[in-house]
């Protein structure tokens, strides 16, 4: 007699062998005889299948070894309603065990089947941030489209300023700067050279501008983002003599190549964000970068392999790194990262990607595949001014990773009047709140004109440090005024580095222990502080926070609290008890002794933000003891008996 047969995927986990389904090498496969002994063995060949052969009629059964299934796969569901028993799976899915069954002489029984299955998933987070310069130099400098043009491999000057730019004299003006010229479509090199006025000014100045913003050897009042949304911001209303009136005023003003320029530029780094929906996603300028990390994930329980990622709108994507084994196989404790990049050039657009990754289950050739979407915007040619208020908890007057925006504080945006001076002549104001995240903006405002943001001051918070660091992270409100720095915006800019950091006010509380000659429980007129008086700070459990000593007035402070529940223990120097508690009364809380006669504290208070309290004093009165002094020890003129309060210390 003979029996057998297979070992295969079950993909759907149906419990029965269906069309397609792949055959498993390499699982071990154990006979038993009828007392369960093992009497031999074989390995499932690249059908999936074992024979036994040339067996005597008996009783047996078969075990699979689980050990040597593919790893993260399991036995599929025993003997499946709908199957047959030459399609079902026989083993039971904990031992890896059939049932005995009775071979008789001649008989071939090929109905001792394995199903296993697993769980196939993959996943892919696609994030996205910007990354753009603010202009932050003045200008100053910028080269004539003669000079670019004169200067350029193609000139007959010798080659300057070009190399540093990073730009091509053959480069596409459409390409760069995301228009369509009417008529033709010209290089840089060919817009610098043509003649005339209208959109051939345009072309030659606004070439002319990029190249002096992208050259670090040149201090421009402009940045290419900004240059360029200026662009297309004429081409799009077909008015383009103001734009190229503003770069050949800067373009006049020649420039030092042998320095480079300080200029001030601030790179900005929106953070990353899962951006699945419209409107979600950052706000990068024109100019910009785009950049995208991918996040890739077996959520199965198999490895899987050939991993492929694309992206809808970007063809080269670099692989980070997360094969941790180096097996070209996404196991299911990797994470396989990439990141891609793509430069913003279309003004008042949202853009959206979607990256989409395929894995492939090597023992049954079964896809996964999962895709995910990543919005970004791009402002529209307009200028704005904004940014954040936020809640500087370590005062170190930068924006830190996990620092909240804090809702509602009123932002007032001064600008200025006719002549765009803010100089109390015509001055112009506009008032918004901060959002949930502290973001503020204001937005069409006029390219030229002096602008400035006052921030409202929310109760039991200061400003924090002003200008620290990074300009795009730091606080630009001064404390005295809440006042940030006047800005002026160039066509198409937006400016999105007025910041305002707030910090909590803290509480302070004190203040004297003073001797209490007259014992009256009131700090009268001519009465001394008493030095070196131990005090206690206390919470409102009674642990002690901190400990002073008096100084030579008597007097202590505790400074920098929190707001909350507080209460302060004296304790007296030796020979001194404490004087009567709130006398008066407490009428006079301000001059009255505080502190339990018995223990020394004072009641609990509660210091709300920014409070000074400096009420709690201690009176201190001499621990005093009788003497009787006799008429024959006193001195001649001394009276008849007298009794002398003496204090004991």
């Amino acid at each position: 007699a003979s029996l057998g047969d297979r070992v295969w995927v079950d993909s759907n986990a149906n419990g029965q062998q269906d069309n397609g389904e792949a055959n498993v090498a390499g699982v071990r496969v154990f006979l038993l005889n009828q007392l369960g002994t093992t009497i031999d063995t074989q390995l499932t060949d690249a059908n999936g299948n074992y024979h036994f052969v040339n067996l005597v009629p008996g009783t047996y059964s078969v075990k699979f070894d689980l050990t040597t299934l593919p790893a993260g796969y399991s036995v599929t569901t025993r003997d499946a309603g709908l199957a047959t028993d030459d399609t079902d799976s026989d083993a039971d899915p904990l031992t890896g065990a059939t049932i005995q069954t009775v071979l008789t002489s001649g008989e071939d029984d090929r109905s001792w089947d394995l199903g296993i299955k697993g769980n196939l998933g993959i996943d892919i987070e696609k994030l996205v941030r910007g990354e753009y310069l603010v202009q932050g130099a003045t200008g100053g400098e910028g080269l004539t489209p003669g000079f670019w043009k004169n200067h350029s491999v193609y000139g007959p000057a010798p080659l300057s300023g070009w190399p540093e730019t990073g730009l091509s004299p053959n480069d596409s003006y459409e390409t760069i700067f995301g228009v369509d010229v009417p008529g033709s479509a010209p290089s840089l090199l060919a817009a610098l050279g043509t003649g005339g006025g209208g959109v051939d000014a345009l072309l030659r100045h606004s070439t002319a501008a990029l190249l002096n913003a992208s050259d670090p050897y040149i201090s421009y009042a402009y940045t290419k983002a900004q240059i360029i949304s200026m662009v297309q911001s004429a081409f799009a209303n077909g008015t383009y003599e103001p734009t190229k009136n503003l770069f050949a005023t800067q373009n006049e003003l020649g420039a030092d190549l042998t320095t480079l320029a300080n200029s001030g530029s601030t790179l900005v780094v929106t953070p990353d964000v899962d951006a699945d929906t419209s409107g979600s996603g950052p706000v990068i300028p024109v100019g910009g970068t785009a950049v995208f990390t991918y996040i890739v994930k077996n959520t199965g329980t198999v490895e899987l392999s050939n991993i492929q990622l694309t992206d809808d709108r970007i063809a080269s994507l670099t692989f980070v790194g997360g094969d941790t084994d180096h097996d070209g196989r996404l196991d299911v404790t990797e994470t396989w990262t990439y990141t891609a990049r793509e430069t913003v050039l279309q003004s008042g657009t949202e853009y959206v990607n979607i990256g989409t990754v395929v894995g492939r289950d090597s023992v049954s050739g079964v896809q996964v595949t999962d895709n995910d979407a990543a919005h970004y915007n791009t402002p529209s040619v307009t200028q704005s001014l904004g940014d954040r208020v936020w809640l500087d908890t370590n005062a170190n007057g930068q924006q830190d990773v996990g620092e909240t925006g804090v809702n509602g504080v009123a932002v007032t945006l001064i600008g200025g009047g006719a002549d765009g001076l803010i100089n109390n002549i015509g001055d112009t104001t506009q008032t918004a709140l901060t959002a949930g995240d502290g973001n503020y903006l204001f937005s069409n405002l006029t390219p030229g004109t002096q602008y400035q943001v006052m921030f409202g001051k929310p109760g039991g918070y200061n400003f924090t440090t002003a200008n620290v660091g990074n300009d795009a992270s730091d606080s630009d409100a001064i404390a005295a005024t809440g006042k940030s720095q006047i800005v002026t915006l160039a066509s198409g800019e937006s400016n999105l580095t007025l910041d305002a950091g707030l910090v909590a006010q803290t509480a302070t509380i004190g203040n004297r222990v003073w001797l209490d000659c007259n014992a009256n429980g009131i700090q009268d007129n001519g009465e001394m502080g008493v030095a070196n008086v131990t005090v206690k700070l206390l919470s409102a459990a009674g642990t002690v926070l901190a400990t002073q000593t008096t100084d030579v007035n008597g007097e202590y402070q505790f400074t920098g609290l929190n707001p909350g529940d507080y209460a302060v223990q004296f304790t007296p120097l030796a020979g001194y008890n404490f004087t009567t508690k709130d006398a008066n009364n407490n009428n006079s809380d301000a001059l009255d002794s505080d502190a339990d006669i018995v223990t020394g504290k004072t009641i609990t208070t509660t210091l709300s933000a920014g409070e000074i309290d400096l009420t709690w004093d201690a009176g201190l009165t001499p621990v005093c003891r009788s003497r009787s002094i006799s008429r024959a020890a006193a001195p001649p003129m001394a009276p008849t008996a007298i009794r002398a309060a003496i204090p004991t210390a």
